[in-house]
């Protein structure tokens, strides 16, 4: 298992990892993890959470299609669904840029 060494901030860095190395699957788990400060910089947190998970599908989609690819996203994305069985296909409903 490698852990990236160096930040992933940009397509380029993503580039440059996925040259020197090339994984079967990648586990994405990073981001930052406060709901508080998602609501101070709603802007921020879109870039430190979507972007580079968008960055990095775009690298896969266009240079590396056979690597798979899994992001440990949050179920805040789902919102207050009590009772409710979700899955990929349930309907989204943030209540919070996070």
């Amino acid at each position: 298992m490698l852990v990236a060494p160096l930040p992933l901030q940009n397509r380029s860095s993503i580039t440059d990892l996925l040259a020197s190395v090339t994984p079967d699957e990648i586990y994405y788990l990073a981001g930052p993890s406060s709901v508080a400060a998602s609501f101070l910089d709603p802007a921020g947190s879109v870039e430190k959470i979507y972007q580079p998970v968008v960055d990095f599908l775009e690298v896969l989609r266009t240079n590396h299609s056979d690597i798979k690819f899994f992001n440990a996203a949050s179920t805040d994305c789902f919102g207050n669904q009590a009772d409710t069985s979700l899955m990929e296909q349930s309907q989204q409903r943030p209540v919070s840029p996070y």
